[in-house]
């Protein structure tokens, strides 16, 4: 056997360190005891429930709204990420900043170009 067999509970004791104990035991509520505990304990948290739950709702309506709408081209986004994941495509690269001429100057173009391909800005 070990030498410090039956120490366990005495090794606390004795050198005044305060005894672990096992963290109370909190009541399992069901879920309409829990809202009215946690969120409707007080008129400050009802309100504050109340108007949170507003704007959350409000938001995200908003967001589906945009996400769904048909006016949404989403085919746009798609390639432009392409064109962002791809950075050595300097074709599309080209196409999307300059044709048709959307009044994009010179020296803005070299420095879209420098961050997106060195070469490209050479080329120039």
């Amino acid at each position: 056997m070990s030498e410090f067999a039956g120490l366990g509970t005495d090794l606390g004791m004795s050198t005044g360190m305060i005894p672990i104990t096992a963290p109370p035991e909190t009541p399992k509520l069901p879920p309409r005891e829990w809202v009215k505990a946690n969120l409707f304990s007080s008129p400050f948290n009802s309100v504050l429930t109340v108007v949170a739950s507003i704007i959350i709702l409000a938001i995200t309506r908003g967001l589906m709204s945009f996400i769904f709408n048909p006016q949404r081209q989403w085919d746009a986004t798609a390639t432009n990420l392409r064109l962002l994941m791809t950075p050595d495509d300097d074709i599309s690269l080209r196409r999307v900043m300059n044709v048709p001429a959307r009044g994009i100057g010179k020296g803005d173009r070299i420095t879209l170009y420098m961050g997106v391909s060195p070469q490209l800005a050479i080329s120039m």
